[in-house]
Protein backbone atom coordinates (compact mmCIF):
# COMPACT_ATOMS: atom_id res chain seq x y z
CA UNK A 1 0.00 0.00 0.00
CA UNK A 2 2.55 2.43 1.08
CA UNK A 3 5.09 2.09 -2.63
CA UNK A 4 1.63 2.34 -4.45
CA UNK A 5 0.98 5.67 -2.53
CA UNK A 6 4.33 6.94 -2.81
CA UNK A 7 4.41 5.67 -7.18
CA UNK A 8 1.20 8.07 -7.45
CA UNK A 9 3.33 10.95 -5.38
CA UNK A 10 5.68 11.06 -7.51
CA UNK A 11 3.91 11.09 -10.55
CA UNK A 12 1.79 13.95 -9.64
CA UNK A 13 4.31 16.47 -9.37
CA UNK A 14 6.20 18.72 -11.75
CA UNK A 15 9.15 20.77 -11.27
CA UNK A 16 8.52 24.53 -10.75
CA UNK A 17 11.73 25.99 -10.07
CA UNK A 18 15.41 25.77 -9.31
CA UNK A 19 16.95 28.63 -6.72
CA UNK A 20 19.55 28.77 -4.18
CA UNK A 21 18.21 28.85 -0.55
CA UNK A 22 18.56 27.71 2.74
CA UNK A 23 16.05 25.68 4.72
CA UNK A 24 14.34 28.44 5.76
CA UNK A 25 14.08 30.23 2.63
CA UNK A 26 12.90 27.33 1.00
CA UNK A 27 9.75 26.83 3.25
CA UNK A 28 9.22 30.43 2.76
CA UNK A 29 9.69 30.52 -0.63
CA UNK A 30 6.70 27.29 -0.04
CA UNK A 31 4.61 29.40 1.93
CA UNK A 32 4.07 32.15 -0.83
CA UNK A 33 1.47 29.65 -2.45
CA UNK A 34 -0.29 29.41 0.43
CA UNK A 35 -0.33 33.01 1.66
CA UNK A 36 -3.61 35.00 2.47
CA UNK A 37 -2.52 37.01 -0.17
CA UNK A 38 -1.30 34.99 -2.99
CA UNK A 39 -5.05 32.84 -2.48
CA UNK A 40 -6.68 36.88 -2.71
CA UNK A 41 -5.94 36.96 -6.29
CA UNK A 42 -5.27 33.73 -7.90
CA UNK A 43 -8.72 32.66 -5.91
CA UNK A 44 -6.72 29.26 -4.63
CA UNK A 45 -3.96 28.09 -2.65
CA UNK A 46 -1.39 25.37 -3.10
CA UNK A 47 -2.35 22.03 -1.04
CA UNK A 48 1.27 20.80 -1.55
CA UNK A 49 4.74 20.77 -2.39
CA UNK A 50 7.85 18.86 -2.69
CA UNK A 51 11.46 20.07 -2.31
CA UNK A 52 15.08 18.62 -2.82
CA UNK A 53 17.87 20.54 -1.49
CA UNK A 54 21.42 19.60 -2.24
CA UNK A 55 24.42 21.12 -0.36
CA UNK A 56 26.69 24.19 -2.14
CA UNK A 57 28.96 26.23 -0.29
CA UNK A 58 26.85 28.11 2.61
CA UNK A 59 23.59 27.26 1.52
CA UNK A 60 21.66 24.52 -0.83
CA UNK A 61 20.61 24.25 -4.44
CA UNK A 62 17.01 23.48 -4.18
CA UNK A 63 14.32 21.75 -6.57
CA UNK A 64 11.00 22.78 -5.93
CA UNK A 65 8.08 20.34 -7.38
CA UNK A 66 4.34 21.56 -7.34
CA UNK A 67 1.58 19.28 -8.27
CA UNK A 68 0.33 18.97 -11.58
CA UNK A 69 -3.13 19.74 -10.91
CA UNK A 70 -3.06 22.89 -9.08
CA UNK A 71 -0.02 24.16 -11.21
CA UNK A 72 -2.10 24.09 -14.07
CA UNK A 73 -5.50 25.99 -12.07
CA UNK A 74 -2.60 28.75 -11.06
CA UNK A 75 -1.24 29.46 -14.66
CA UNK A 76 -5.36 29.25 -15.82
CA UNK A 77 -6.27 31.79 -12.84
CA UNK A 78 -3.24 34.58 -13.57
CA UNK A 79 -3.98 34.19 -17.11
CA UNK A 80 -8.01 34.98 -16.75
CA UNK A 81 -7.57 37.75 -14.80
CA UNK A 82 -5.04 39.49 -16.54
CA UNK A 83 -7.33 39.19 -19.65
CA UNK A 84 -10.46 40.08 -17.63
CA UNK A 85 -9.21 42.42 -15.02
CA UNK A 86 -6.20 44.36 -16.97
CA UNK A 87 -7.08 47.97 -15.33
CA UNK A 88 -6.77 45.94 -11.87
CA UNK A 89 -3.64 44.01 -13.01
CA UNK A 90 -1.90 46.94 -13.59
CA UNK A 91 -2.42 48.68 -10.16
CA UNK A 92 -1.03 45.22 -8.73
CA UNK A 93 2.35 45.96 -11.16
CA UNK A 94 1.99 49.37 -10.28
CA UNK A 95 2.15 48.34 -6.30
CA UNK A 96 4.69 45.83 -7.00
CA UNK A 97 7.16 48.67 -8.90
CA UNK A 98 6.79 51.03 -5.81
CA UNK A 99 7.87 48.47 -3.45
CA UNK A 100 10.83 47.40 -5.84
CA UNK A 101 11.91 50.79 -5.90
CA UNK A 102 11.07 51.11 -2.01
CA UNK A 103 13.50 47.89 -1.19
CA UNK A 104 15.96 49.46 -3.49
CA UNK A 105 16.58 52.75 -1.73
CA UNK A 106 16.65 50.80 1.54
CA UNK A 107 12.78 52.35 2.66
CA UNK A 108 10.47 49.07 2.92
CA UNK A 109 10.62 48.54 6.75
CA UNK A 110 9.17 46.18 8.87
CA UNK A 111 7.51 47.49 11.99
CA UNK A 112 9.76 46.38 15.36
CA UNK A 113 6.70 45.16 16.76
CA UNK A 114 5.72 42.93 13.48
CA UNK A 115 5.11 39.41 14.80
CA UNK A 116 7.08 36.49 12.67
CA UNK A 117 3.65 35.70 11.12
CA UNK A 118 2.60 39.17 10.10
CA UNK A 119 6.58 39.50 8.79
CA UNK A 120 6.52 36.60 6.81
CA UNK A 121 3.07 37.33 5.28
CA UNK A 122 4.38 40.68 4.10
CA UNK A 123 7.39 38.58 3.04
CA UNK A 124 4.63 37.08 0.52
CA UNK A 125 3.17 39.91 -0.68
CA UNK A 126 6.51 41.14 -2.00
CA UNK A 127 7.65 37.86 -3.79
CA UNK A 128 3.56 38.07 -5.09
CA UNK A 129 4.00 42.33 -6.44
CA UNK A 130 7.97 41.77 -7.74
CA UNK A 131 8.09 38.74 -9.12
CA UNK A 132 5.72 35.96 -8.97
CA UNK A 133 2.99 38.65 -11.15
CA UNK A 134 5.63 39.60 -13.54
CA UNK A 135 6.62 36.14 -13.98
CA UNK A 136 3.05 35.12 -15.24
CA UNK A 137 1.77 38.15 -17.10
CA UNK A 138 4.89 38.79 -19.22
CA UNK A 139 4.44 38.95 -22.97
CA UNK A 140 0.62 37.62 -22.42
CA UNK A 141 -0.82 37.82 -25.81
CA UNK A 142 -4.04 37.84 -24.72
CA UNK A 143 -3.77 41.47 -23.37
CA UNK A 144 -2.36 42.68 -26.44
CA UNK A 145 -5.47 44.47 -27.67
CA UNK A 146 -6.44 46.18 -24.45
CA UNK A 147 -4.85 49.87 -23.88
CA UNK A 148 -3.24 48.69 -20.84
CA UNK A 149 -1.00 45.98 -22.77
CA UNK A 150 2.02 48.73 -23.45
CA UNK A 151 1.94 49.72 -19.50
CA UNK A 152 1.35 46.19 -18.52
CA UNK A 153 4.08 44.66 -20.64
CA UNK A 154 6.80 47.79 -19.11
CA UNK A 155 6.03 47.20 -15.49
CA UNK A 156 6.98 43.36 -15.59
CA UNK A 157 10.01 43.79 -17.41
CA UNK A 158 11.16 46.62 -14.84
CA UNK A 159 10.20 44.39 -12.16
CA UNK A 160 11.98 41.09 -13.78
CA UNK A 161 15.15 43.04 -14.55
CA UNK A 162 16.17 43.65 -10.97
CA UNK A 163 14.69 41.08 -8.60
CA UNK A 164 14.30 42.31 -5.01
CA UNK A 165 12.85 39.52 -3.20
CA UNK A 166 16.13 38.28 -1.74
CA UNK A 167 17.26 41.63 -0.78
CA UNK A 168 14.57 42.09 1.00
CA UNK A 169 14.70 38.51 3.09
CA UNK A 170 18.44 38.93 3.51
CA UNK A 171 18.39 42.50 4.89
CA UNK A 172 14.87 43.09 6.31
CA UNK A 173 12.62 39.44 7.07
CA UNK A 174 15.99 37.91 8.45
CA UNK A 175 17.01 40.31 10.72
CA UNK A 176 13.71 40.48 12.22
CA UNK A 177 12.94 37.13 12.25
CA UNK A 178 16.21 36.76 14.36
CA UNK A 179 14.96 39.22 16.94
CA UNK A 180 11.89 37.74 17.19
CA UNK A 181 13.18 34.42 17.54
CA UNK A 182 15.88 35.26 19.67
CA UNK A 183 18.30 33.20 17.65
CA UNK A 184 20.99 33.79 15.38
CA UNK A 185 21.28 33.94 11.26
CA UNK A 186 23.36 30.73 11.16
CA UNK A 187 20.58 28.69 13.62
CA UNK A 188 17.77 30.50 12.06
CA UNK A 189 18.57 29.45 8.79
CA UNK A 190 18.24 25.66 9.40
CA UNK A 191 14.88 25.86 10.50
CA UNK A 192 11.19 25.39 8.65
CA UNK A 193 8.94 28.40 9.15
CA UNK A 194 6.55 25.92 10.87
CA UNK A 195 9.99 25.55 13.34
CA UNK A 196 9.98 29.22 13.92
CA UNK A 197 6.42 29.55 15.00
CA UNK A 198 6.44 26.22 17.72
CA UNK A 199 9.84 27.22 18.44
CA UNK A 200 11.14 24.04 18.07
CA UNK A 201 14.37 24.97 16.46
CA UNK A 202 16.71 22.31 14.42
CA UNK A 203 20.63 21.79 14.60
CA UNK A 204 23.08 23.09 13.07
CA UNK A 205 25.65 20.05 12.78
CA UNK A 206 23.40 18.45 10.02
CA UNK A 207 23.32 21.72 7.46
CA UNK A 208 26.47 21.43 4.83
CA UNK A 209 27.01 17.85 4.98
CA UNK A 210 23.96 16.13 3.07
CA UNK A 211 20.77 16.91 0.95
CA UNK A 212 17.63 17.80 2.19
CA UNK A 213 13.99 16.65 1.56
CA UNK A 214 11.02 18.97 2.52
CA UNK A 215 7.65 18.02 2.38
CA UNK A 216 4.74 20.48 2.67
CA UNK A 217 0.85 19.79 2.60
CA UNK A 218 -2.19 20.94 4.49
CA UNK A 219 -1.34 18.83 7.65
CA UNK A 220 1.88 20.66 8.06
CA UNK A 221 5.73 20.68 6.67
CA UNK A 222 8.47 17.93 7.29
CA UNK A 223 11.91 18.18 6.41
CA UNK A 224 14.57 15.20 6.47
CA UNK A 225 17.94 15.03 5.82
CA UNK A 226 18.68 12.62 3.10
CA UNK A 227 21.62 10.84 1.19
CA UNK A 228 23.00 12.51 -2.68
CA UNK A 229 22.13 8.75 -3.61
CA UNK A 230 18.51 8.81 -2.95
CA UNK A 231 17.85 12.33 -4.08
CA UNK A 232 19.21 11.67 -7.69
CA UNK A 233 16.72 8.77 -7.73
CA UNK A 234 13.45 10.89 -6.67
CA UNK A 235 14.87 13.86 -8.51
CA UNK A 236 15.08 11.56 -11.79
CA UNK A 237 11.59 9.52 -11.45
CA UNK A 238 9.64 12.81 -11.04
CA UNK A 239 11.63 14.40 -13.79
CA UNK A 240 12.08 11.87 -15.93
CA UNK A 241 15.74 13.27 -17.21
CA UNK A 242 17.63 11.27 -19.61
CA UNK A 243 20.78 9.62 -17.95
CA UNK A 244 23.53 9.83 -20.18
CA UNK A 245 26.83 11.86 -20.22
CA UNK A 246 24.80 14.56 -22.42
CA UNK A 247 23.11 17.48 -21.37
CA UNK A 248 21.37 19.39 -23.95
CA UNK A 249 19.88 23.14 -23.94
CA UNK A 250 19.74 26.28 -25.49
CA UNK A 251 22.61 28.24 -26.81
CA UNK A 252 22.73 32.10 -25.94
CA UNK A 253 26.20 32.23 -26.77
CA UNK A 254 28.57 30.00 -28.97
CA UNK A 255 31.19 32.50 -27.71
CA UNK A 256 34.76 30.73 -29.37
CA UNK A 257 33.91 27.06 -28.68
CA UNK A 258 34.12 24.12 -27.49
CA UNK A 259 35.90 24.98 -23.92
CA UNK A 260 36.78 22.28 -21.28
CA UNK A 261 36.90 23.38 -17.93
CA UNK A 262 36.42 22.54 -14.26
CA UNK A 263 32.80 23.74 -13.17
CA UNK A 264 32.05 25.46 -10.11
CA UNK A 265 28.03 25.34 -8.76
CA UNK A 266 27.47 28.75 -7.26
CA UNK A 267 24.49 28.86 -5.08
CA UNK A 268 24.73 32.20 -3.04
CA UNK A 269 28.24 32.32 -1.82
CA UNK A 270 29.93 34.11 -4.82
CA UNK A 271 33.53 33.75 -3.46
CA UNK A 272 33.59 30.07 -4.50
CA UNK A 273 34.15 31.02 -7.88
CA UNK A 274 37.72 31.05 -9.30
CA UNK A 275 38.93 32.69 -12.51
CA UNK A 276 38.60 30.22 -15.14
CA UNK A 277 36.21 27.98 -13.94
CA UNK A 278 32.47 27.29 -15.83
CA UNK A 279 30.25 28.59 -13.85
CA UNK A 280 27.23 26.83 -13.20
CA UNK A 281 23.66 28.02 -11.64
CA UNK A 282 19.92 26.89 -11.37
CA UNK A 283 19.04 30.56 -12.57
CA UNK A 284 20.97 33.69 -13.30
CA UNK A 285 20.54 36.91 -11.39
CA UNK A 286 22.37 39.90 -10.55
CA UNK A 287 24.27 38.25 -7.80
CA UNK A 288 26.38 36.40 -10.88
CA UNK A 289 27.13 40.00 -12.30
CA UNK A 290 31.04 40.15 -10.94
CA UNK A 291 31.41 36.24 -12.60
CA UNK A 292 30.71 36.73 -15.82
CA UNK A 293 34.09 38.32 -16.70
CA UNK A 294 35.81 35.41 -14.85
CA UNK A 295 33.88 32.76 -16.44
CA UNK A 296 34.95 30.72 -19.33
CA UNK A 297 31.60 29.04 -20.21
CA UNK A 298 27.87 29.61 -18.01
CA UNK A 299 25.61 26.93 -17.73
CA UNK A 300 22.45 27.64 -16.55
CA UNK A 301 19.34 25.13 -15.77
CA UNK A 302 16.79 27.08 -16.73
CA UNK A 303 15.59 29.93 -18.99
CA UNK A 304 15.57 29.95 -23.03
CA UNK A 305 16.82 32.97 -25.47
CA UNK A 306 13.58 35.41 -23.50
CA UNK A 307 16.27 34.79 -19.93
CA UNK A 308 18.34 36.99 -18.38
CA UNK A 309 21.27 35.03 -19.87
CA UNK A 310 19.82 36.66 -23.39
CA UNK A 311 21.82 40.41 -22.20
CA UNK A 312 25.00 38.50 -22.20
CA UNK A 313 25.53 37.97 -25.81
CA UNK A 314 28.06 40.39 -25.79
CA UNK A 315 30.45 38.50 -23.85
CA UNK A 316 32.68 36.23 -26.25
CA UNK A 317 32.20 32.93 -24.05
CA UNK A 318 29.81 29.31 -24.47
CA UNK A 319 26.27 30.46 -22.41
CA UNK A 320 23.99 27.44 -22.63
CA UNK A 321 20.68 27.85 -21.06
CA UNK A 322 17.87 25.25 -20.11
CA UNK A 323 20.11 22.59 -19.12
CA UNK A 324 17.84 20.29 -17.80
CA UNK A 325 19.06 18.73 -14.01
CA UNK A 326 22.71 20.47 -14.65
CA UNK A 327 22.80 21.75 -11.16
CA UNK A 328 21.87 18.08 -10.17
CA UNK A 329 23.85 15.85 -12.00
CA UNK A 330 27.48 17.78 -12.56
CA UNK A 331 29.80 17.33 -10.09
CA UNK A 332 31.39 20.25 -8.31
CA UNK A 333 34.95 20.77 -9.44
CA UNK A 334 34.99 18.16 -12.65
CA UNK A 335 36.02 18.73 -15.52
CA UNK A 336 33.23 19.02 -18.34
CA UNK A 337 33.01 19.84 -21.99
CA UNK A 338 31.30 22.40 -23.37
CA UNK A 339 30.26 22.33 -27.10
CA UNK A 340 27.63 25.28 -27.98
CA UNK A 341 27.82 24.24 -31.63
CA UNK A 342 26.00 20.53 -30.90
CA UNK A 343 23.79 22.58 -28.06
CA UNK A 344 25.21 20.61 -25.05
CA UNK A 345 27.68 19.86 -22.04
CA UNK A 346 29.51 16.36 -21.89
CA UNK A 347 29.29 15.16 -18.42
CA UNK A 348 32.69 13.84 -16.48
CA UNK A 349 34.92 14.38 -19.39
CA UNK A 350 38.45 13.24 -19.60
Amino acid sequence: MYADYEYNFWMSYTLYFTRPHTILGASLWNYWYTSKAFESIFGLAFSRGYMLGIPVGNSYIVRAYKDDGELCKMKESAIRYVTEYPKNALELLEKGYSIQQEILSGDFKIDPLCTIEAAVELYAEVALYTAILPYFWFNETDIQNTEYHYQIQKLCIQLREVTVYPLFYQHTLLPHLCLCAGLSETEITVNTYTDLLQKDFGQVSEIGSTCFEYMYSNEGESLNFVSKGSLLAKASEIEKYSTNSFVMGTVVSKGIGPVEGIVRLVASDIDIFQEGEILVVPSLNNLHIPLFKKAKAILCEEGGTASHAVFLKKINIPIITNLKGITLRVRDGEKVLVEPEQYRVHLRYE
